[in-house]
């Protein structure tokens, strides 16, 4: 991942998008395989606020955002020609 230095600063776990340059759908749901069964997103909700937590300035999650990227890590665990059911 790539990191500006300011977001470095904060000690931000993953980079914010910036408001003022759009991202296409597929980038803002990026997400990092780590093992079969397990991702994570590499990319901040374009929110604009921040939340501290354990002394990390971290961005703040939305329900929405949080939803997509978990019904599309969860697409990526079964076989082809099943849907996901909510």
């Amino acid at each position: 991942m790539n990191y500006t230095a300011a977001e470095m600063s904060l000690g931000l776990r993953v980079p914010l998008p910036d408001p003022k340059n759009a991202l296409p759908w597929a980038h803002q749901m990026k997400l990092e395989k780590l093992s079969d069964t397990t991702f994570r997103s590499t990319m901040g909700a374009l929110s604009g606020g921040y939340a501290t937590k354990n002394g990390q300035q971290r961005p703040r999650a939305f329900g929405g955002h949080v939803f997509a990227q978990s019904a599309y890590a969860a697409s990526k665990t079964i076989d082809k020609g099943f849907i996901i059911h909510v």
